[in-house]
């Protein structure tokens, strides 16, 4: 689902940003249906899902594409993942995913398919950026700009965000890949076939306190370098 822009100017968004929270029972919600995942439960708490998790995820993607734009003149489209999960080829035939997961990704840009993400359930909080998997065509772009001159600024960019809290997301092969030299200072990426970074948190109550808006904007703020560099592939 992409959620529409509503209106509201950049300084309306950060003064609310300061003060907005998820309510209560948006982790409740999940913790229960965690715990009752299937249809009839659903089904029966269908009102509940659309004020905790539908109609308040719309206003937090609002505040957060205000953020993102304050101060840039970037424009950002947000995507809250569907609750129903497509079981067709799982062995978990749950039929909802007890999680809140949002996009948001730049307007306009399609490239390597960077996007800012937010998940919340029962557990964790995650705050994060990056590409989950590169299209063949991106891949190869990655794989030879980290073998060049510019390798060496993107381990120092990563260095620093791990220096600042972030996890970096592990390399997806166990050898480098064909026409790399295995030796190659930084050869961890080139076994990559997606790159993301986050921040984790695990007191899943922080987005029930006033401010959560603006703190996952600072932390999106932190990540910006990685989905710049990215986004430029």
């Amino acid at each position: 689902m992409i959620v529409e822009n509503i209106a509201m100017t950049h300084s309306t968004a950060k003064t609310t940003a300061k003060s907005w929270c998820f309510p209560d029972d948006t982790l409740g919600f999940l913790g229960d249906l965690k715990s009752n995942n299937n249809r009839e439960w659903f089904n029966n708490n269908k009102a509940r899902y659309e004020t905790a998790i539908r109609d308040t995820g719309n206003t937090f993607c609002s505040l957060i594409e205000g953020q993102l734009g304050d101060g840039t003149g970037a424009g950002y489209f947000s995507k809250i993942f569907r609750v129903h999960r497509d079981v067709r080829f799982s062995k978990d035939k749950t039929p909802c995913n007890a999680h809140l997961h949002i996009a948001f990704s730049p307007v306009g840009k399609s490239r390597a398919g960077a996007a800012f993400m937010f998940g919340l359930d029962t557990k964790k909080m995650s705050v994060g950026t990056g590409v989950f998997a590169f299209d063949k065509k991106y891949l190869d772009v990655f794989r030879k700009t980290i073998a060049g001159p510019e390798g060496k600024a993107v381990q120092a960019m990563l260095d620093k965000l791990s220096r600042t809290g972030a996890s970096i997301s592990e390399p997806d092969l166990k050898r480098v890949p064909p026409g790399f030299d295995p030796d190659y200072p930084r050869a961890d990426l080139l076994r990559h076939k997606g790159l993301a970074a986050w921040f984790t948190y695990d007191d899943t109550g922080l987005a029930t306190r006033p401010g959560i808006a603006a703190q996952v904007a600072k932390d999106f703020k932190k990540l910006k370098p990685l989905m710049d560099w990215l986004e430029a592939l």
